[in-house]
């Protein structure tokens, strides 16, 4: 069964790249020029293929032009899952700063569903502290398409404080985290410094032999640690 997977997701991305290669590259428009183009691409595909929900990631590069399409999941049924990891994935490695995601729902119903809407805020909040922004999600059925831009679900996302607060209050541990591991790192090396130079301080003494008591004053080493650099 594992091998069938594979090979339906394969399949399902060569037709992406095909269809991306025999055509000019295109600047992205709007929410419907992109609706259109994954129509083009669900259509393309093989009847049996059709009829599995997929997700897909559109990349856009700094110019506007739509660089590749890529087909994140391809789903056994209705049942689809993807991660935030897999998203910033493709995104790196397409060197694209703006994304769109778009799946099917085979029902035929293109409103979001509350997992969508989920998914979505997740997924733009998780890219954004890595200069990447997603632009639109996608809802596509035959005919008909639903967009989170056009809704007004992107402002929403946007304006959303749960993974906004998140993400930042992430980074700003993560600073924190560095500042103070630095600063622990200046202390234990102070540390290490002046027990160094103690024992410097020390041989020097013994190497003029000193008796230990006023080694001892001298440097605050025990007279155990003295009797180690012996």
């Amino acid at each position: 069964m594992a091998s069938n997977k594979k090979s339906e997701k394969n399949k399902g991305m060569e037709i992406i790249l095909i269809t991306r290669r025999e055509s000019k590259p295109e600047k992205y428009e709007n929410s419907k020029h992109a609706y259109e183009i994954f129509e083009k691409i669900l259509n393309y595909e093989k009847y049996e293929l059709r009829d599995k929900e997929h997700f897909w990631v559109m990349g856009i590069d700094n110019a506007g032009f739509i660089v590749c399409i890529y087909i994140v999941a391809l789903g056994s049924g209705n049942q689809l899952k993807m991660t935030a990891a897999e998203i910033l994935d493709i995104a790196v490695g397409l060197k694209s700063r703006r994304i769109i995601l778009a799946h099917n729902h085979l029902s035929g119903d293109v409103r979001p569903s509350e997992s969508d809407i989920l998914t979505t805020n997740m997924l733009y909040h998780s890219c954004l502290p890595f200069g990447i922004e997603v632009l639109d999600h996608l809802i596509i059925a035959v005919g008909k398409y639903s967009s989170f831009e056009e809704l007004g679900e992107m402002k929403k996302i946007k304006d959303d404080k749960t993974y906004k607060e998140y993400s930042e209050g992430y980074i700003e541990g993560e600073e924190k985290g560095i500042k103070l591991g630095i600063e622990e790192g200046i202390r234990k090396g102070e540390k290490v410094g002046i027990e160094k130079e103690k024992i410097a301080i020390a041989k020097n003494l013994l190497n003029l032999n000193l008796d230990i008591e006023t080694i001892i004053k001298a440097t605050g080493l025990t007279e155990k640690e003295i009797e180690m650099i012996k």
